[in-house]
């Protein structure tokens, strides 16, 4: 992340690091991933864009004798993560300030990569995705976990993307984007991973508060932003690959409709 963007300030971080403990969706989200992972608990982790390390503690019993490395571009994130860090403990979790493209890690060390809810923010992904291949050892795993678009069926469907992109990037800026799940296996097999293999993970809501949504607040202005635009097309298009909001008015901002994550792994291979 080339700017500085809500998360470098902390009082937002810490409001972030809030509203993630109270996301019952994103939590069996992470739940389901650490399903898949099958940890042994002597691996020795990456989390890539490691935020303020809710991702981390979720891991973090499952690893008992193992270690993990948190790396975040944004200090304020790291600061929350390592306040609690002090509360609760965590001698094997070590929390460094870097970019998941220049990654401050020895080639070939890990065992294990996970970038969960972060790679949208990565401007050069890509580059990325090939630092976490070379930090790991051969037959090491990556682990990504991230909201995905539809795919490109059309071009109602693109202009629907570039609407939802747009208007994440009021906030997050320009490098923000969210891929379709094909793009994501795409850049994982260009980044040289073998075995690479896709679990879609819809999550539906009926009339629910914004807040329980991931990235809520942002779906609601897309949402807005779409009711409003020129297009029939755009406009139920987007109600049917998203969400719509309720006609009736409500209290406080409601959502309904769907939205879905990839969760992406792959191995890195001999050279």
């Amino acid at each position: 992340m080339s700017r500085r963007t809500p998360f470098h300030d902390h009082n937002h971080a810490r409001d972030f690091d809030r509203r993630m403990g109270q996301s019952n969706s994103r939590t069996a989200l992470i739940e389901e991933m650490i399903r898949h992972l099958k940890l042994r608990g002597t691996e020795k982790v990456l989390d890539m864009g490691a935020g303020t390390g809710r991702v981390a503690r979720a891991l973090l019993p499952d690893l008992p004798r193992g270690v993990l490395v948190g790396v975040d571009p944004a200090p304020a994130m790291l600061h929350v993560a390592g306040e609690h860090k002090t509360e609760e403990g965590g001698r094997n979790f070590f929390l460094v300030c870097g970019r998941g493209e220049n990654l401050p890690l020895k080639t070939g060390t890990l065992d294990l990569v996970v970038s969960v809810f972060s790679l949208h923010h990565f401007k050069r992904k890509g580059a990325a995705l090939k630092e976490a291949r070379r930090v790991l050892r051969t037959g090491g795993k990556i682990m990504i976990l991230d909201p995905v678009v539809r795919e490109p069926s059309d071009a109602v469907e693109t202009e629907v993307t570039q609407l939802v992109q747009n208007v994440f990037r009021r906030t997050h800026g320009p490098e923000f984007c969210m891929l379709p799940l094909s793009e994501l296996r795409q850049i994982l097999f260009m980044a040289g991973f073998v075995e690479i293999t896709t679990w879609p993970q819809p999550l539906v809501f009926y009339g629910d508060s914004a807040d329980k949504v991931p990235m809520g607040k942002h779906w609601y202005e897309a949402a807005q932003t779409a009711g409003a635009h020129r297009s029939a097309e755009v406009r139920a298009r987007f109600a049917q690959s998203y969400f719509q909001i309720p006609p009736e008015e409500e209290p406080e901002p409601t959502l309904t409709g769907s939205l879905t994550f990839g969760l992406v792994s792959g191995c890195k291979g001999g050279d």
